[in-house]
């Protein structure tokens, strides 16, 4: 498959699927406004850059992201399948997917992919999950003043609840285990919970 095609594969989805399939309202039908407003801010007086970990990124994550956040698809790092130089039937010069796996964004590949990709330690870094680990060593590892941050979700009432840190259930929907909770306190990493640190999760929430 080409790239192009990807591409206007993944143009639909975030209408098509994740407002009818997903379980609570999604980033398009609330939230979309107010994560702009933060990312406009920061990315005023820094360079941000999204790492999603899953299969279908960049390719789908670069269109997700421009149509739902307005991140720049420049600004996404992501696992990537191998792309080899073609040429279509009219004889113009085409990118092919191949079913090969290139980059694991996720776990030790986040921090090898900022370094492939950006070149330079991060001066801040936010994860959710272990595969979010190595990207928060890697930053602090910078040699001087940085911020690693993890968000702990634990507010299964108005988000999600998983862990199995702090007793919260092992779940599909993420693993934040134990061990990665006391890394952070015993390295200073600011461990923020979604229940206690977080009065207004969505846009429309009172």
């Amino acid at each position: 498959m080409s790239t192009e095609l990807v591409k206007s594969c993944a143009t639909d989805i975030p209408r098509r699927n994740l407002i009818s399939l997903s379980p609570i309202p999604t980033p398009l039908s609330g939230s979309r406004r107010s994560f702009e407003t933060g990312y406009s801010r920061v990315s005023r007086s820094f360079s941000c850059t999204s790492l999603p970990p899953g299969s279908r990124a960049p390719s789908y994550g670069r269109v997700y992201a421009q149509q739902v956040y307005g991140i720049p698809p420049e600004q996404i790092i992501g696992s990537a399948l191998d792309t080899q130089y073609a040429y279509n039937k009219e004889g113009q010069g085409i990118l092919m997917r191949d079913p090969k796996l290139l980059l694991n964004n996720n776990g030790a590949g986040k921090a090898e992919d900022i370094y492939l990709f950006i070149g330079k330690h991060p001066k801040a870094a936010f994860g959710n999950t272990d595969g979010d680990r190595e990207m928060l060593e890697y930053t602090q590892a910078n040699g001087g003043v940085s911020l690693e941050m993890l968000v702990l979700h634990d507010d299964a009432t108005r988000e999600y609840g998983y862990g199995p840190a702090q007793g919260l259930p092992d779940t599909k929907v993420g693993t934040f285990p134990q061990v990665l909770y006391d890394e952070a306190k015993a390295k200073g990493w600011t461990v923020i919970s979604m229940k206690n640190d977080w009065k207004q999760i969505f846009a429309w929430e009172k």
